[in-house]
């Protein structure tokens, strides 16, 4: 009765040793480490991460593609200088310079109108011109759709990349996200397999303490420090696949391997409290891009379309020629006027190329179409398929609870029979085995989760507007 009486106060201590060591290494540890809350993680990942910013520049080089194209309609003053000298068996052999300046402007429709000024000396005489030109398509190339095709083609470029920035934003943000939950559990599974390997180590201690006076066999102790083994490897692996997290979440802020951090529990994330599939149709990246590929496969089909038509342009001239012969005494001067107008027309009789072009365009917009109508449907599959998988896991959750409960009582029992001489220590470990266990996977189920419903919230594309990671998030 005196030695069960010592054993329990013995057992007390070395649990309560135990666990105040656990604690003091733990702060120990995080006694210099940054603080870094979920919400801090995300906002920090958006503002250095290469991936984004790289990103970004595109979009920024898309921006000035699209000024380049819409400054084809700007007007353009263009100055001319020719310098040069005649010579040989002529009339005129000398000197033979022009200078000038003409101002171009293009318009949507396809217009293009020039007017400029421009002096001309050779050999002794000089001439003062004004010229006027315009040129106006009938057929191709007639038509503000087609005048604009070059805008409206770095325009769909320009949203192709705000629309992969924003891809890349959301895609960084959910794998931070992940990353950090990752090395939520790796900690919590190092907290859980430190206590199990104090259990077992004291478990130990006690089986080679009761051997020496006779109160268990050696199979007891061997049992007691096998499974003590197996708990320090399952130590030694949460905390070097922590560290692995903590790497791969440093890579992602952009932070230096060498920085340390704490990270801080995070809250559970809100269910989408909308329809979540409409909401899907509505805004996934992907199926709006789909829809931006149709609207400019069928713009495309426009621009085809008219490149089938002849050339014919109407071109209309008018110049003014102001003349003066410094041989005459008087400095005579003449002004000729001259204007014209013509249709000019060509083309390929067959404009094979062009057809076969049409075609393609034709047929890439039903193919795109068809697409859009399957990315849809697997939209609407993988939107169900996650709802499906969140329900599983609040399933497993409750089960593991259960489990845990089961498990707190088998080991209580256990440790009863085993602490009055009744039983050996097989049923203790095996309890502590299955209630580490238990714990372990309902940790599993529960970030799961967590990480479920953020990727819920992204297969809508409303991870980045709505930020549920900031709702009662603990910083």
């Amino acid at each position: 009765m005196i030695q069960t009486s010592g054993c329990r106060i013995f057992r007390r201590l070395r649990r309560s040793i135990g666990s105040w060591l656990l604690c003091a290494s733990l702060g120990l540890a995080h006694a210099h480490a940054e603080p870094l809350s979920l919400s801090a993680a995300v906002d920090a990942a958006l503002s250095a991460n290469k991936t984004i910013i790289g990103a970004r520049l595109l979009l920024e080089s898309e921006q000035h593609a699209l000024a380049s194209a819409r400054s084809e309609f700007d007007t353009r003053i263009v100055p001319a200088i020719s310098l040069g000298r005649l010579g040989g068996d002529i009339a005129n052999a000398g000197g033979n310079n022009s200078y000038g300046i003409s101002l171009a402007r293009k318009f949507e429709s396809g217009t293009q109108l020039s007017v400029g000024p421009s002096y001309n000396q050779s050999a002794g005489t000089s001439n003062t011109t004004l010229n006027a030109s315009l040129n106006q398509p009938l057929l191709r190339g007639f038509g503000r759709e087609i005048g604009v095709d070059g805008v409206r083609r770095a325009e769909y470029g320009l949203e192709l990349s705000r629309r992969n920035v924003e891809q890349a934003a959301a895609d960084v943000a959910l794998e931070t996200i992940a990353i950090y939950h990752e090395a939520l559990r790796q900690e919590r599974l190092m907290e859980l397999n430190g206590k199990v390997r104090d259990r077992l180590a004291r478990h130990a201690m006690l089986a080679r303490g009761k051997e020496k006076v006779g109160l268990a066999s050696p199979m007891d102790t061997y049992r007691a420090e096998i499974r003590l083994k197996d708990a320090e490897e399952q130590l030694d692996q949460a905390r070097n696949a922590r560290e692995h997290a903590m790497n791969r979440l440093r890579l992602l802020l952009e932070w230096p391997l060498e920085r340390d951090f704490e990270t801080l529990p995070a809250a559970p994330p809100p269910m989408p409290d909308e329809d979540i599939e409409a909401a899907a149709l509505d805004r996934r990246l992907d199926l709006r891009q789909t829809r931006a590929d149709i609207e400019e496969a069928e713009r495309a089909v426009v621009v085809a379309e008219n490149r089938v038509l002849p050339d014919l342009n109407l071109v209309v001239n008018y110049g003014q020629f102001y003349t003066t012969d410094p041989v005459l005494s008087q400095n005579l001067s003449s002004t000729q006027r001259q204007w014209g107008v013509y249709l000019q027309a060509s083309t390929d009789l067959y404009r094979s190329a062009e057809k076969e072009a049409l075609r393609r365009a034709r047929l890439r917009v039903e193919s795109l179409r068809l697409s859009l109508e399957s990315r849809a449907q697997e939209v609407r599959r993988q939107i169900r398929q996650q709802r499906l998988q969140l329900r599983e896991i609040e399933q497993r959750k409750r089960l593991r609870a259960e489990q845990i409960r089961v498990a707190e009582g088998k080991l209580a029992l256990a440790e009863t029979k085993f602490t009055h001489d009744l039983a050996n220590n097989f049923d203790v470990i095996e309890a502590e085995i299955e209630l580490q266990r238990a714990r372990a996977a309902l940790l599993g189920s529960e970030i799961d989760h967590a990480v479920g419903v953020y990727r819920l919230w992204a297969s809508a594309s409303l991870l980045l507007e709505r930020a549920p990671w900031k709702n009662g998030n603990a910083r």
